[in-house]
């Protein structure tokens, strides 16, 4: 994730990763309520859609980034010892990292 942000840019990127979430839960929650998908083919249609799988994966690295600003404040405010911070930055980094890689690789795998 980006460690360089601070104060105003952090807080305004905080905030458009959270309405941009927003939306996407809002459509999807009414899409699948208009038309839920019946099978597994239909399901696997909908996901493996280049629309749908990109505006996922953004979500997914908008979650990741709205993730990582918000733990990144708790942490600096609460650990005061500076190598226990930087061992509990380091580990959320590599697991925020990870899943959006993992998920990547699930919409790259549901597309193919």
């Amino acid at each position: 994730m980006i460690t360089s942000i601070q104060g105003m840019h952090a807080w305004l990127l905080q905030r458009l990763t959270a309405v941009f979430m927003l939306i996407y839960f809002c459509a999807v929650v009414v899409y699948f309520l208009w038309s839920p998908p019946q099978s597994y083919v239909e399901w696997q249609g909908v996901v493996s859609a280049t629309p749908v799988a990109l505006l996922t994966a953004l979500f997914f690295i908008a979650l990741s980034l709205h993730a990582w600003i918000g733990l990144r404040d708790l942490i600096i405010d609460y650990v005061h010892r500076f190598s226990l911070r930087v061992l509990v930055l380091g580990l959320v980094f590599i697991v925020l990292v990870g899943q959006t890689l993992w998920l990547l690789l699930v919409l790259l795998k549901a597309m193919l």
